[in-house]
């Protein structure tokens, strides 16, 4: 597809938003770090502040635990956790290859739109 000089210019703003985004990320970041420091918090702790200006800050600190590859498994606390997803592919090819065992599933299934995605790269 060619590109147009509308195309053009909506791909330029869009480059220079998620540069702006980018940048108030990093500033967002700097801001909650800052605050963090300015907190003494335990290991798992919830702290709710209002400040002075009528914002509500809540403070949340935690752990995050995970089990090293080879572990004695017996020496821990462990529970099972077993999750199914829809072979989507699968689902798919059944459409044109098995239409009946097709027309059963999708009564189960719900489809919806993903957002469309944007990329840009600069060459």
């Amino acid at each position: 597809m060619d590109s147009t000089p509308e195309i053009d210019d909506l791909a330029a703003r869009l480059s220079q938003a998620r540069i702006a985004e980018a940048n108030a990320k990093d500033e967002r970041i700097a801001a909650e770090e800052a605050i963090i420091a300015q907190l003494d918090l335990g290991d798992s702790e919830r702290k709710t502040i209002t400040t002075g200006n009528g914002l509500k800050l809540t403070i949340q600190s935690g752990m995050t635990y995970s089990v090293e590859k080879g572990a004695d498994e017996s020496l821990l606390p462990l529970t099972e956790k077993v999750t199914k997803a829809l072979d989507v592919k699968e689902y798919e090819r059944w459409r044109d290859s098995e239409p009946d065992k097709f027309a059963k599933a999708c009564q189960f299934v719900s489809v919806k739109p993903k957002k469309t995605s944007v990329s840009v790269s600069i060459k």
